[in-house]
């Protein structure tokens, strides 16, 4: 949720109320539920307490729940009636009631309509002393700042007031087809980790939560291509704008999950459509993740996440060392080795368990060595052969007797 120390930074409606908002993906919505008690050309909405009068209404009502203005106002916000959202005039200029497709792009952000009323509900429950629901509250995690709250309904039977504690309805602007008396509305529910939607009659009392008319952009994230060990290829596609234009885009990566444009990140123009990143100065044999990303006006939107290895580099190792000791049973064998192509300093095992770069006073043997780099890239196992000479064998082929007189 965004939080300012100066309430003009937000959002406001015509009664002067004032709204933290919530970054949901590229939408961003209230995070709290409407209480003005004017549309935003002010005229003033119809305050209906009696039962029978709001059911049977055909113009803009609000209440607050069991017509309690001092407990529910500030907690939950105004129960509006159908005619009152039909006018397009109940959100502050600039945000709207949501549509059907709005909320689809809210449920489609959060993973699906099974598991997001749990990632939208507030915590805690009403039973633990911590929540304002019900138990069991199934899997609410607020994930993101939602912090739906249980305000319950008024009835669309009989304008009785339902279920607070256990769900909340919230409108969304969509008339059924082929019938202007009802809407669509949203709904949570205590015991369900998913949400709902239905028709519901002009004449119920649900809430209602504002959308800025503006999105961050959409896009998604490409696959890596041609990764080498310091360098590779990305990109992404902008699929829509969000409604201004953008100012830029591009990847960006890090060796931690979740990069934003505040790590490393290329930035490749302004239009929307397919767009190809290069990724440079990498490090070999380490983890990346990347995220194509865009702004406008509204802020920077990500897309998915995608994670890669980049390959240690080739590499060249050289021992040189002598054919042979210099005679049999000889100790004075050397080697010394060097490597083009890894990353300074380097580490050396030895198969005799010796871990220094050079090698003397060796005697005859093979001997094979490994080397590990900065970044942890390892050459194949090296064997140097060392010979001996033949041992010399003394031949008498002759003997002369002397003899002494």
């Amino acid at each position: 949720m965004n939080f300012w120390t100066n309430p003009p930074d937000l959002p406001s409606d015509f009664d002067g109320n004032y709204y933290e908002t919530v970054d949901m993906g590229s939408q961003i919505w209230f995070g709290e539920n409407l209480k003005v008690t004017h549309l935003n050309d002010g005229a003033s909405i119809s305050n209906i307490t009696d039962d029978a009068i709001w059911h049977g209404i055909d113009n803009s009502a609000y209440s607050w729940y069991e017509n309690n203005y001092n407990i529910y106002k500030d907690l939950y916000g105004s129960l509006y009636n159908g005619y009152a959202v039909s006018t397009n005039k109940l959100c502050p200029i600039g945000w709207h009631v949501p549509t059907a497709d709005d909320w689809f792009v809210l449920q489609d952000f959060l993973g699906g309509w099974e598991i997001g009323g749990g990632k939208m509900k507030s915590i805690g429950t009403i039973e633990a002393g911590d929540g304002l629901w019900h138990e069991p509250n199934t899997d609410a995690i607020d994930q993101y700042g939602f912090s739906l709250l249980p305000g319950g309904f008024r009835s669309s039977l009989d304008g009785s007031f339902w279920h607070i504690g256990e769900y909340t309805y919230v409108w969304i602007n969509s008339e059924t087809e082929g019938d202007p008396s009802n809407l669509h509305r949203f709904n949570a529910n205590f015991d369900a980790a998913g949400t709902g939607w239905a028709y519901e009659p002009k004449v119920a009392g649900c809430y209602v939560r504002c959308l800025n008319d503006l999105y961050k952009a959409s896009l998604s994230t490409s696959q890596v291509i041609n990764i080498t060990s310091n360098s590779a290829e990305c990109g992404g596609n902008i699929t829509s704008d969000g409604g201004s234009p953008v100012t830029n885009s591009g990847v960006c990566w890090s060796t931690s999950i979740n990069p934003t444009i505040s790590d490393a990140h290329s930035s490749d123009g302004t239009s929307t459509g397919v767009f190809t990143s290069h990724l440079t100065t990498l490090t070999p044999n380490t983890t990346y993740f990347v995220r194509a990303y865009a702004t406008n006006e509204m802020g920077t939107s990500y897309g998915s996440e995608v994670g890669f290895t980049t390959p240690c580099p080739p590499y060249d190792l050289h021992a040189q060392h002598p054919a042979t000791v210099s005679c049999y049973g000889g100790d004075d064998g050397w080697i010394n080795v060097t490597l083009n192509g890894f990353s300074e300093p380097f580490s050396y095992s030895w198969n005799d368990e010796v871990t220094t770069q050079n090698r003397t006073n060796l005697s005859p043997g093979a001997y094979t060595v490994t080397v590990t780099d900065a970044n942890g890239c390892q050459t194949s196992p090296h064997t140097i052969e060392i010979g001996e000479p033949s041992q010399l064998t003394l031949v008498i082929d002759n003997v002369i007797n002397v003899t002494c007189t």
